[in-house]
């Protein structure tokens, strides 16, 4: 019985929704939306450009609450250019293994802490204070690394020098 009865009641509702209207013959236009004006900027003018500058130099001279001391230091610190392996550890653990002068430009075999051996010329760049080599001697490399303050500012500079070891 309940079978009939949900037979019934969707026969019902298959009827009432194929009734309606006949499809129409008319046309149905569909309007494109107006291209809109482009309005080219005008030029600021003298004061306009001052006021601008003036916005920028204030909000330099704002401090940041939500950045943190140490990525505001992090930031300063931070290059574009790829670090040498060179530029993995403190100038004092490098050893001077060899020196090569009487040519036109010296060199010098370091070795790294783990091991590896380095070719190092006038002007590279070794230890993680952005030192630099200035000289090469008959035997030693002296290197002129940068001392920066807590927030990051260049304070002086320090001279190191590697020296061959001595033969027993």
């Amino acid at each position: 019985m309940k079978k009939y009865l949900a037979l019934f009641v969707l026969m019902a509702f298959a009827i009432a929704g194929c009734g309606g209207q006949e499809p129409s013959d008319e046309k149905v236009v569909l309007k494109r939306p107006q291209r809109k004006q482009v309005v080219k900027p005008q030029q600021p003018t003298a004061e306009e450009k001052e006021m601008v500058e003036k916005k920028i130099d204030i909000t330099r001279l704002k401090r940041n609450p939500f950045l943190s001391y140490l990525a505001k230091v992090k930031l300063r610190r931070q290059e574009k250019r790829i670090k040498t392996p060179l530029e993995c550890c403190e100038v004092g653990v490098f050893r001077l293994v060899a020196v090569v002068t009487g040519v036109k430009r010296p060199r010098a075999v370091v070795q790294a802490p783990d091991g590896k051996r380095y070719i190092i010329r006038k002007g590279d760049r070794i230890g993680t204070k952005e030192g630099r080599v200035v000289a090469i001697t008959m035997d030693s490399v002296i290197i002129k690394e940068k001392i920066r303050d807590a927030e990051g500012n260049l304070v002086g500079t320090e001279i190191v020098k590697l020296t061959l070891p001595e033969k027993k």
